[in-house]
């Protein structure tokens, strides 16, 4: 049976126990063992996560809670990481996503394109993985990178993105998004007669698989295209999309909530079901559709909320 191992702080482990159907059975040295999705997930009191299943891939991009946690990595993969200071000599383009694990909110794709003459102006603004940024932070930040850089972005409204889901996993979404705004980019740098070197994309799927999601226009890239676990933190380019796409996501949650004269929040912990229930309750369940993705096990929660 596939697996996958994750390190979660005690924090992450009382968040994650709020979105599973909790098995009663106790565990020999787990705080619990509980369900989501077919997938068996058991959190040991060492702090390891161990996510069992048909594809734990797919469920821990739907956990909002994995969101900032990065997976044990094989030997393999350690050999393969670059530090952030790797690519100096090289121009990438970089992408990203946010939101991919937030009930509320749109699901925001970013790739920026990084020249090697551009890396100590992107240094000197402090960049860094967004997940490792404050919001107030990112949403200073990133209009600065925004002026400097070409980027290519695009956002999956709620609405979208559920719609999507009807015939398409996450995985499937985020492909074609990541698609989307690489060949967007790598036509613009191209038409610009810019050096490009390599396309670097945050591993969320083998690379073969990755590449199967694309269109034939989308393949000019395939010889230079490296999908990389944590790309984040090794590759400049990808750090920078990292945080437009965590500002496309900030803005879309606030745009949301004030369609409603609400502070919408994000994430998928039962302080979110709370909220959402109270707006579902004054307008509807309908507003689920507009503010978040129903596909996750918290739309079952607000309608138990709701009674």
């Amino acid at each position: 049976m596939p697996s996958v191992t994750y390190q979660l702080t005690n924090d992450q482990i009382k968040d994650l126990k709020e979105m599973l159907c909790i098995d009663p059975k106790p565990i020999p040295y787990a705080h619990y063992r509980g369900r989501y999705k077919g997938h068996v997930i058991t959190a040991y009191q060492s702090g390891k996560v161990l996510i069992q299943g048909k594809d734990p891939d797919t469920i821990v991009h739907s956990l909002a809670v994995f969101e900032k946690t990065p997976s044990k990595k094989t030997s393999s993969q350690v050999q393969h990481s670059s530090s952030l200071l790797s690519d100096q000599a090289q121009s990438i383009i970089g992408s990203d996503e946010n939101g991919k694990g937030s009930y509320t909110g749109s699901l925001t794709v970013c790739a920026v394109y990084l020249g090697k003459d551009q890396r100590e102006k992107v240094i000197s603004l402090g960049v860094k993985d967004s997940k490792k940024l404050s919001d107030q932070t990112i949403l200073q930040l990133s209009p600065k990178l925004r002026e400097i850089l070409l980027y290519s972005c695009i956002e999956i409204t709620p609405h979208q993105y559920n719609q999507l889901h009807l015939n398409q996993n996450i995985n499937e979404i985020l492909a074609k998004s990541h698609h989307h705004v690489l060949s967007d980019l790598y036509q613009k740098v191209l038409s610009k007669h810019l050096p490009l070197d390599r396309l670097i994309v945050d591993q969320f799927l083998s690379q073969e698989k990755f590449m199967s999601l694309a269109t034939p226009q989308q393949t000019a890239y395939k010889s230079i295209l490296t999908c990389q676990v944590k790309a984040e933190d090794h590759y400049l380019a990808v750090a920078c999309a990292s945080i437009i796409a965590r500002e496309a996501f900030l803005k879309s949650l606030k745009r949301l909530g004030q369609t409603y004269g609400v502070a919408l929040p994000s994430g998928a912990g039962a302080a979110v079901d709370s909220h959402i229930a109270k707006l579902a309750q004054i307008h509807g369940l309908g507003i689920l559709d507009q503010l978040t993705k129903m596909h996750f096990a918290n739309t079952e929660k607000v309608k138990k909320l709701l009674g």
